[in-house]
């Protein structure tokens, strides 16, 4: 069976995004050595996975010349755009960023037959508004996060509406002259943790 792996942009305190959908931040944090590492970020993979927004974002951005004036590289733009892609999304009607299937169904049935079809990993990309249901249940193998050296005081949380604690391994750290670094992290088979962290009794 093929693993679901998820990749996530975060600050130091955990936020995506700042206020207002503010993903400005990102750029100033991006260097030739973090986008060579990129390539490197897509070996394994055959298929993306993303709900509307991030892939709406996405396909703005790789199939348009804002992706070559960044100075992206060549290897990663193709992979992005002819990768297969899976979105999900109850509005959108006709997605034309090349090899998508849209599914309108449920999420979690879905994730979990396409496991099972043969290929390589899926890579689950920004779409924190199906991430934390598919964590939860237990569905994503790897979770990959590219922490970026500010902290933003606000915004939204990488795992928004997670409620359940899990006791991650570290299976790779990267670091880049910039003071970005990429963890790695494996998700325990069918091991929920909420005995580590009780709830407090608030007054």
């Amino acid at each position: 069976m093929r693993e679901l792996h998820t990749s996530i942009i975060s600050t130091v305190d955990g936020f995506y995004e700042g206020p207002g959908a503010d993903f400005r931040y990102a750029d100033k944090f991006e260097e030739e050595e973090f986008k060579l590492h990129s390539t490197e970020h897509l070996k394994n993979y055959d298929t993306l996975m993303f709900a509307r927004k991030t892939y709406e974002l996405g396909q703005e951005y790789w199939t348009t010349d804002l992706a070559t004036k960044a100075d992206e590289n060549p290897i990663v733009i193709d992979r992005m755009n002819n990768f297969k892609k899976v979105v999900f999304s109850t509005t959108l009607e006709d997605p034309d960023w090349g090899n998508t299937t849209l599914y309108k169904g449920d999420v979690i049935e879905t994730a979990k037959e396409l496991k099972q079809q043969p290929g390589e990993d899926i890579l689950l990309i920004g779409s924190t508004s199906i991430r934390s249901g598919l964590l939860q249940a237990g569905l994503i193998d790897r979770i990959k996060i590219w922490y970026f050296p500010l902290i933003l005081g606000a915004g939204n949380s990488i795992f928004k509406g997670f409620d359940d604690r899990i006791k991650l391994e570290v299976m790779r750290v990267s670091t880049f002259y910039n003071g970005n670094i990429l963890v790695e992290y494996k998700v325990p088979v069918g091991q929920s943790f909420p005995e580590l962290f009780p709830p407090v009794a608030t007054s």
